[in-house]
C-alpha cells in the first residue's frame, strides 16, 4: 500500500528544490514546460478524491468564465495556458496542506530551508550557478537558491515563513536566519520581514522586540534612499501612462521622462505606463482585464499585473475577501506582490493559495486575530 503523505512530501519537495528549467517550449509563452508541471499532475492523480467544495467550484466557474471572456473578447490564446497554470498552482498548495494535516509541515519546512541555505551559500561563493528560465546559467553572488530570481527566493522565504506560523508558530531563530536572504540585494523584500516580525510581537519576548527594532532601524536607514525615489517613480508612471494613453502612434521614451535613474525602476516605469495606459484606452478590459497570462512578459509588479488581467472588479472582490480573512495576510500578499510577479510564480503563488486554505479552515486563528 503507497503511503501518501510521503509520497506527497517528496513531490513537493522536489517540486520546490529543483531548478525550473523548460523542458521544451509553448509557442507564443515565455515559460514552457517543465517537471514543476508533471509533479503537480502526480499530486493531482494522488489527492483528487472526486470531491469538489463548494467555494472552489465558485472559483472554478469564475476562471473558466473569465477565460472564455478572455478568448471572445480579446483572442487570449495565452490565457488557456494561464487558467491551467492556476490549476496546477492550486493542487501544489492542496498537496501542502495535506501535509500539514499529516503533521509533516515542520520537518518539510526543515528540509526546503536547509536546501535552500546550502544552495544559496554555494552561489553566493560562485561554486553553484544560479538557474534563471530567462537569462540561463549564471554565477552571481546574488544568489537566488533553486528559483530562477534572487527577487523569487526572497518573497517565497517570506510567504513560506507567513504560513509556517499560522501553522506552528515558526521559531524566531529560523526568521532571524531568514533575514540574511536580504544581502542578495533585494531590499524591497524588507518589508516583507517587517510584516513578519510585527506577526511576532503577539508573542513577545525580549529576543523579538530586539530584531524588530533592528529591522525598523534598517528601514529607516533605507528610507532616504527610497521615499524619494519612489514618489518620483509613481509619478513617472502615472505621467508616462498619461502620454501613452494621449499619443498612441508616437514612441515616447518614457523612462527619460520620468526622471527616475535606477535601472530596476526605469524598466518598472515603462512596463507600468504602458499596461495603465492600455486599460485606459479599453474600458472593457479596466472592468475585466485582457485575460490571465495576456501580458506574456515579467510586469515586475503582481498588483499591476492581476489589475491588467483579471480588471478592477476582480481586484476589489479579491481584497474584499482577503480583508474579510485576515488584516497581516493582505500585508503579506501586498508585500510579495508591489515589485514582484507573485501570483504567476509557480514557487509563490501555490504558498499563498495554500495560506489562504488554511486561514479559511483555522477559525480560531482568525478570530483571535480580529
Amino acid at each position: 500500500m503507497i503511503n501518501k503523505p510521503i509520497i506527497a512530501f517528496t513531490l513537493l519537495y522536489l517540486y520546490f528544490m529543483i531548478p525550473k528549467v523548460d523542458l521544451f517550449l509553448v509557442p507564443g509563452t515565455v515559460t514552457g514546460i517543465r517537471i514543476q508541471d508533471f509533479i503537480s499532475l502526480l499530486l493531482f492523480f494522488i489527492l483528487f478524491d472526486f470531491r469538489i467544495h463548494r467555494y472552489t467550484l465558485f472559483v472554478l466557474i469564475f476562471m473558466l468564465a473569465h477565460l472564455i471572456y478572455s478568448l471572445l473578447a480579446w483572442n487570449s490564446i495565452t490565457s488557456i495556458l494561464g487558467f491551467l497554470r492556476l490549476i496546477e498552482y492550486y493542487f501544489v498548495a492542496k498537496g501542502i496542506v495535506y501535509v500539514i494535516e499529516k503533521g509533516h509541515w515542520k520537518n518539510f519546512l526543515n528540509y526546503v530551508l536547509f536546501s535552500i541555505a546550502i544552495f544559496a551559500f554555494g552561489q553566493y561563493q560562485s561554486i553553484f550557478p544560479n538557474i534563471d528560465p530567462g537569462r540561463g546559467i549564471i554565477y552571481n553572488a546574488q544568489f537566488s537558491g533553486p528559483f530562477g530570481t534572487p527577487a523569487e527566493l526572497t518573497y517565497f522565504l517570506i510567504a513560506i515563513l507567513y504560513l509556517s506560523y499560522l501553522v506552528d508558530k515558526v521559531n524566531i531563530t529560523k526568521l532571524a536566519a531568514s533575514t540574511l536572504v536580504l544581502f542578495n540585494g533585494v531590499k524591497a523584500g524588507i518589508l516583507g520581514f517587517v510584516v513578519l516580525f510585527a506577526q511576532r510581537i503577539k508573542s513577545v519576548s525580549p529576543l523579538t522586540i530586539i530584531l524588530f527594532i533592528i529591522v525598523s532601524f534598517g528601514i529607516m536607514f533605507i528610507l532616504d534612499d527610497y521615499v524619494f525615489v519612489g514618489l518620483q517613480f509613481l509619478q513617472g508612471v502615472s505621467n508616462g501612462a498619461l502620454l501613452l494613453s494621449q499619443n498612441q502612434d508616437i514612441y515616447i521614451n518614457i523612462t527619460e521622462l520620468s526622471g527616475v535613474t535606477e535601472r530596476s525602476l526605469m524598466l518598472r516605469v515603462e512596463k507600468w505606463s504602458i499596461a495603465l495606459a492600455a486599460l485606459y484606452q479599453n474600458p472593457l478590459a479596466l472592468m475585466f482585464g485582457f485575460g490571465v497570462y495576456s501580458y506574456t512578459f515579467a510586469m515586475d509588479g503582481g498588483v499591476i499585473k492581476f489589475l491588467f488581467e483579471f480588471g478592477v472588479i476582480s481586484l476589489a472582490f479579491l481584497l474584499y475577501v482577503l480583508s474579510k480573512l485576515s488584516l497581516s495576510f493582505i500585508f503579506i500578499v501586498m508585500a510579495t506582490s508591489i515589485l514582484f510577479d507573485s501570483y504567476t510564480s509557480s514557487v509563490i503563488m501555490p504558498i499563498l493559495i495554500s495560506t489562504f486554505l488554511i486561514l479559511r479552515k483555522n477559525k480560531n486563528y482568525i478570530s483571535n486575530e480580529k
